[in-house]
């Protein structure tokens, strides 16, 4: 739960960021992608197959 939340927050971030055209969007979509890239490598790792708790 928290790790679909920390995604959709990101992805939101980086709509508002990017439609926004704000001048700090390569360092929110640098920080984004990063966080992305880690839950979803967390996620699908061998680490975490044993723990099906909720």
């Amino acid at each position: 739960m928290l790790a679909s939340m920390l995604v959709v927050i990101s992805l939101t971030l980086v709509t508002i960021f990017g439609l926004g055209k704000s001048p700090y969007f390569h360092e929110i979509m640098a920080f984004c992608t990063t966080l992305i890239g880690g839950v979803t490598g967390y996620y699908f790792s061998n680490k975490g197959a044993g723990d099906t708790r909720a």
